[in-house]
């Protein structure tokens, strides 16, 4: 859990300590989730892919499904809202889960 005030740079090291550890390691997930969907894509989305270009990182992105592969390592980036919790039940091969914002997210929603 990460601690800090507005622009104490939290997601921005979260995201490249991710990154970093998704490229070096093999077949490794990471479930992004935020409340919903357009919320994860324009914070979370964003910084992963900022990260991925600034280290020049060759990725797949899969926009339908809001996703990312990173060529060469297997590993991938699943970016999910929690509009419907339901559905993020079957996710398989998940390593970690970052959870951004999560003072919007209830405790329903976190449990399940």
């Amino acid at each position: 859990m990460l601690y800090g005030g507005a622009a104490s740079a939290k997601s921005w090291s979260l995201a490249l300590f991710l990154v970093k550890k998704l490229y070096a390691e093999t077949n490794i997930g990471c479930m992004v989730v935020r409340k919903t969907l357009p919320a994860v894509k324009t914070s979370c989305l964003k910084l992963i892919k900022h990260w991925l270009d600034l280290l020049e990182i060759d990725y797949i992105e899969n926009k339908v499904e809001c996703y990312i592969n990173i060529v060469g390592s297997g590993s991938s980036f699943y970016f999910v809202g929690l509009d419907d919790v339901e559905k993020k039940k079957s996710f398989e091969g998940i390593n970690y889960v970052w959870i951004e914002e999560a003072t919007e997210i209830t405790k329903k929603e976190y449990i399940r």
